[in-house]
């Protein structure tokens, strides 16, 4: 969870917070609960309802798991919640691969229960907070449901309750007089209280976002609206009767709504809102697979923070991803990199105008630096440039790029392979290349890399790391974004022995558009005695300006050669 996510929640102001931002809207729901007060007298009815339900968990111990705050992390799964909307009808069978697959948890309200069970759709977890008990469902599903837990209030109807057949988890619901002795030995007993957004399934989607670590969930059965019937279940008679009101779902056609859904609507999107803006926007990631207007707004566009799809393609979608986060970094960004190499949009300079920099200012003579390599040599423009001059220069890179390496008569000298383990022999290159790689690996993968750079190399070394961010296809590339002393400080930890730094910067742009420079060697003494040459005559570190729209920013002199 989120470190201040967490700390709202742990100073009871999770609410608070969130609602800060919607005041108009805070005062919609205040007025609900008011009719729930003064019309169905409800909090009296929780409150009764919590002083026969505690000696009954006393009574069943057995049955018990704990509080919610207890669950199971989930790390790595992504939690499917289901409602009871007209769209379960249409596609449980479609529901049925994400209860049988190892990367979801699903969890339904009470209301589905029963039509789950009853087509052998077996959810990880059922949710019952109603106060009332309704003819609309029923907890009495049967020996089926023995291994579910069912996330019970406390405030809830007792008969539910005795119904259940299976375990029992508690969930100390914000609901009743918050500051009666009741609601304390609650809280003392069970944890801090989690608001509930006024429905089981808003409740639903609070737990799994206060109590474990998953961030990925899938909304399902949550239209919040409908055409004639809103339950899949039965034919609905609560809604006909109704003042309904006109709103517009995720295709842009008009549906009914009720004030409450509505309501329960707005609640949902605000925790959305508020999870995407106050932290990393994809720390989280909701996906919308019910259709109906959760994530739509009045004039019909859509949210960014829930994204909408199919449920089955939602589901092929998150099975994908958690492959993906399974790999290595060095298949992530085999696959990524592959991608963007045969989508046209990554690295058409290929090292051209970096190697046009080291070769017409910075490298003495060829015979003076031996056989170089390059690291992360992309589709070997530059590579290509260095060899015309007379370098006898290799590449490696992450993706076997033939299409590009065999036009330039290169293919004898590129291969792929990782930074991390090239496969090339100790000390065997003079000179290492490794210009705007190294950001783009994740921070604990650089001391693999550097280990084996400093490995295969017996001389020189030029590296160039981007100092800002970078996005390609939507994808943040740039993994490993640090000011210049953090830099220097891991090449010296690795043995660098650090010659020259500076900065290359686009005209008019400040350092968070530059790259830095570091020009090291693995032995000092040749280059203090003078038995060996480090640059050209005449060549400074001091740092440069260049256009902003070269892709490479070096000195002005070969910008106009």
């Amino acid at each position: 969870m989120p470190t201040k996510l967490k700390e709202a929640i742990d100073k009871g102001q999770w609410q608070k917070v969130m609602w800060e931002s919607y005041p108009s809207e805070h005062n919609y729901f205040k007025f609900g609960d008011k009719v729930d007060e003064e019309t169905f007298g409800l909090p009296t009815i929780w409150e009764h309802n919590a002083l026969r339900n505690l000696p009954y968990f006393k009574e069943h111990s057995e049955k018990v798991a704990g509080s919610v705050w207890d669950l199971p992390k989930y790390r790595d799964k992504a939690i499917v919640l289901v409602g009871a909307s007209p769209i379960l009808s249409r596609q449980w069978e479609v529901l049925k691969k994400a209860v049988e697959d190892d990367n979801f948890i699903v969890a339904c309200v009470n209301s589905a229960a029963q039509f789950l069970i009853d087509r052998d759709i077996i959810p990880d977890y059922v949710i019952c907070i109603d106060g009332l008990y309704s003819t609309e469902w029923t907890l009495d599903v049967g020996e089926k449901a023995k291994d579910i837990e069912c996330i019970f209030s406390p405030f809830v109807n007792t008969n539910a309750l005795k119904e259940w057949p299976g375990k029992i988890r508690i969930l100390p619901y914000t609901k009743g007089k918050k500051n009666s002795r009741v609601a304390k030995k609650v809280y003392n007993k069970w944890g801090r209280g989690i608001p509930g957004g006024g429905n089981a399934y808003n409740a639903l989607f609070s737990v799994f976002i206060a109590c474990t670590k998953a961030t990925t969930f899938l909304f399902f059965g949550n239209e919040l609206s409908y055409t004639k019937n809103y339950y899949a279940h039965n034919e609905d008679t609560q809604h006909k009767d109704l003042v309904y009101y006109m709103a517009t779902d995720v295709n842009g056609e008009k549906v009914r709504t009720l004030s409450n859904l509505y309501t329960y609507k707005l609640w949902l999107e605000r925790q959305t809102q508020f999870l995407a803006s106050e932290y990393v926007a994809d720390t989280f990631c909701f996906i919308n697979c019910s259709g109906g207007i959760l994530g739509v707004e009045g004039d019909g566009d859509l949210q960014p923070q829930i994204r909408q799809m199919t449920l089955d393609k939602a589901i092929e979608k998150v099975k994908r991803a958690f492959r993906f986060e399974k790999l290595s970094w060095e298949e992530k960004n085999e696959q990524m990199y592959e991608t963007f190499y045969h989508k046209g949009t990554y690295g058409k300079d290929g090292g051209h105008k970096k190697w046009k920099y080291l070769v017409d200012v910075l490298l003495p003579p060829p015979n003076d630096v031996g056989k170089i390599l390059d690291v992360g040599c992309g589709n070997g423009r530059g590579l290509r440039y260095s060899v015309d001059h007379g370098y006898d220069a290799y590449g490696i890179d992450i993706v076997d790029l033939p299409f590009y390496w065999e036009p330039m008569g290169i293919q004898n000298r590129c291969k792929k392979g990782f930074a991390s383990h090239t496969g090339y022999l100790d000390e065997e290159f003079g000179l290492i290349v490794c210009t705007e790689v190294l950001e783009h690996i994740p921070m604990d993968g650089l001391d693999d890399v550097f280990k084996e750079m400093y490995r295969i190399g017996n001389d020189k070394f030029v590296f160039t790391m981007a100092m800002g961010t970078s996005f390609v296809l939507g994808t943040h590339i740039h993994l490993t974004i640090q000011p210049p002393q953090w830099w220097v400080d891991k090449l010296q930890e690795h043995g660098f022995i650090i010659k020259h730094t500076m900065f290359m910067m686009p005209k008019g742009q400040g350092r968070n558009r530059s790259s830095m420079f570091v020009y090291a060697v693995k032995d000092d003494k040749p280059y203090q005695t003078g038995e060996k040459q480090l640059t050209r005559e005449g060549w400074t570190d001091e740092p440069w300006e260049f256009e902003r729209d070269e892709s490479f920013f070096y000195p002005e002199e070969v910008v106009n050669a």
